[in-house]
């Protein structure tokens, strides 16, 4: 799945995403191998294909919050400068 992310270049994601948030198809160690792979590209990743995945899945606003997966998602999304991380858990006005 991370892999069509990538693919994609933040216009496209796979067919099946919805899975991500289906606990019975997608646990959350599955979620910490996808992020895994994507710090694993990093050099791959950028801006608009954070942006796609956070679209899809709703990573930075999903509830209640995976901290398994916050550990990959914040810290990749820092350094590849996706912005919205940064508020994660603050009010935005």
């Amino acid at each position: 799945m991370a892999a069509s992310y990538i693919a994609g270049n933040g216009t496209t994601g796979p067919s099946d995403y919805v899975d991500y948030n289906n606990r019975t198809k997608f646990y959350s160690n599955l979620k910490v191998i996808f992020h895994q792979y994507l710090v694993s590209n990093e050099k791959d990743v950028t801006v608009a294909i954070m942006k796609k995945i956070d679209l899809d899945l709703g990573v930075t606003t999903h509830s209640p919050h995976d901290l398994n997966v916050f550990q990959q998602w914040i810290p990749l999304g820092l350094r590849v400068g996706y912005l919205p991380v940064r508020f994660i858990g603050q009010e935005i006005a």
